[in-house]
């Protein structure tokens, strides 16, 4: 009789620890969820939103996907891929954006990081709507456009022909002096037409993001927005990033 129940008690681990194995392969094989959209449909929105800045807004009305797909947009679909469905899909173009957004001070470390991996800065003093446009090809200034004449005094020491390091060390310099602010772009990314023709092929397939509108009926809900960016690594898509919102925002 011990002994059975001995034997009864062996088999109930075993075939537990089975299950355990099979739920966790389970997991494993089963695409993550996409993080949810809360609150953003005309219907959920909290009154907080009126007052709040386009930036959280856009934050928390963003659905970001590690695995599985939105629509016919997939993790681990080649950029070349992508460029085919988007054509077949009615999609008319799309923007390149730099993998690293946002707006730094000249002060801030994160600066030498902007000014060693982006192919294109703007610079700005303090609030100034017209900023210094700066391209850069490999180690080497490219062109330099735009900006108010607040900023002549950047202009002789960021020139074409300059390094990075130079222009690295010229914004330390004034920043000193100076409200300047700094965020990367990616020149000639502002609107993609598609087709890709071949003179913006290499451009596009260099760029590892991507922005473009899509069917507002993948939000759920009827949106004014439904935007999404494709970030790539090594030629593949690896996040996708969905904003969703039903009304115009200034």
């Amino acid at each position: 009789m011990a002994r059975q129940g001995a034997h009864r008690a062996r088999a109930m681990l075993a075939l537990l620890g089975s299950l355990a194995l099979l739920l966790a392969a389970f997991r494993c094989a089963a695409p993550a969820a996409p993080t949810a959209i809360e609150d953003c449909g005309p219907d959920q929105l909290p009154h907080e939103y009126d007052e709040m800045p386009r930036a959280e807004i856009e934050r928390r009305c963003t659905q970001v996907i590690t695995r599985g797909s939105l629509g016919p947009l997939r993790i681990g679909e080649a950029k070349q891929e992508v460029l085919d469905e988007l054509g077949s899909d009615g999609i008319e173009r799309l923007s390149l954006l730099p993998v690293t957004s946002g707006v730094v001070s000249a002060l801030d470390p994160e600066l030498e990081h902007i000014v060693g991996s982006s192919q294109g800065i703007l610079v700005r003093n303090g609030e100034d709507p017209d900023p210094l446009r700066i391209e850069i090809n490999a180690d080497t200034i490219t062109r330099v456009t735009g900006g108010a004449s607040e900023l002549d005094f950047l202009r002789d020491s960021i020139r074409p022909g300059r390094t990075r390091t130079e222009a690295l060390a010229a914004l330390r310099a004034q920043a000193q002096g100076h409200r300047l602010n700094v965020e990367p772009f990616v020149p000639g990314g502002d609107a993609i037409t598609l087709p890709v023709s071949l003179e913006a092929l290499g451009r596009v397939l260099d760029a590892n993001r991507w922005r473009f509108d899509v069917a507002p009926s993948l939000c759920g809900f009827q949106a004014f927005y439904s935007r999404v960016d494709l970030v790539f690594e090594t030629d593949s898509v690896k996040l996708i990033q969905h904003f969703c919102f039903p009304y115009e925002l200034p």
